[in-house]
């Protein structure tokens, strides 16, 4: 029996990582104009942040087809166990493709399919499914592995700051109201994942504000956080000035990711954020 691993390109997981413990990834698409590229195969983050910045362009996005769900899915031999971890169902429809899969496999593939919702995205999806692979390695079952996936899935947090609110309103996540109010008065908002949903946390003035806001509340919760990930987009500077803050208060290995395209199509350019369990 083997134990398969699956996620969405909106992990955002490093392509070494992801080889090394041969994990699959099922890339969603990005929409420029008339074209579209798949998440980290067609289309690499530095290329779209470059024409974000450069070009009077606004992507959109959309899941994997429950087709290129089943074509890993036909792969698998009788008795194989496989864990299919998702971007959250509030924010993309690829758990429901990868579910729609999953049950079309079962009439032709004599295995267990498991689809999760992380109820997260980026790299909080990255982190659970480090955490399941690490579960595969102590040779922990699937049962045992689905359960301690839920309590970290209830403990994540995400945290971010928007350089500004244009991308997100256009993907249809805020509101065209928050955004036109958040602009106009120059506000620089604290946002973060709320069961699974991108939800106002605090709302400050500046941008160094928010991003020190963001630490304090780390800070408060940093003694029993467990792993630690600092993320930006097209922000790597600004990555790495947080990432030496979080270490002033954490003792941890702190790790800095880049957002893929998918996340960077809707929370733009100038990015940073948080992200713990």
């Amino acid at each position: 029996m083997t134990q398969l691993l699956i996620t969405d390109s909106t992990s955002d997981l490093p392509h070494d990582y992801v080889r090394e413990h041969g994990i699959y990834v099922v890339p969603l698409n990005i929409h420029l104009g008339s074209t579209v590229y798949k998440d980290g195969v067609d289309i690499q983050p530095a290329e779209l942040y470059h024409r974000l910045r450069h070009e009077d362009i606004f992507p959109q996005t959309s899941q994997p087809s429950a087709g290129d769900f089943l074509e890993l899915y036909r792969e698998m031999r009788p008795g194989d166990e496989c864990l299919v971890l998702c971007i959250s169902s509030e924010l993309s429809g690829t758990c429901q493709s990868a579910q729609i899969a999953a049950d079309m496999a079962a009439e032709e593939v004599a295995a267990e399919i498991h689809v999760f919702d992380s109820r997260s995205a980026s790299i909080g999806l990255g982190l659970q499914v480090m955490y399941a692979r690490q579960c595969f390695a102590e040779g922990k079952d699937m049962a045992q592995t689905l359960s301690e996936l839920a309590e970290v899935r209830r403990r994540m947090r995400i945290l971010f700051v928007v350089d500004t609110l244009d991308y997100l309103a256009r993907g249809g996540r805020i509101s065209q109201l928050s955004k036109r109010l958040g602009n106009l008065l120059q506000l620089k908002p604290l946002l973060h994942l709320d069961d699974g949903r991108i939800a106002l946390l605090d709302k400050v003035r500046t941008k160094p504000k928010a991003v020190q806001h963001m630490l304090n509340i780390f800070t408060k919760e940093a003694h029993r956080a467990q792993q630690v990930a600092v993320v930006h987009i097209d922000a790597l500077e600004e990555g790495q000035a947080l990432l030496q803050r979080v270490q002033e208060h954490y003792s941890g290995a702190v790790t800095l990711y880049q957002c893929g395209a998918v996340i960077g199509s809707h929370a733009g350019p100038g990015t940073v954020g948080l992200c713990w369990y």
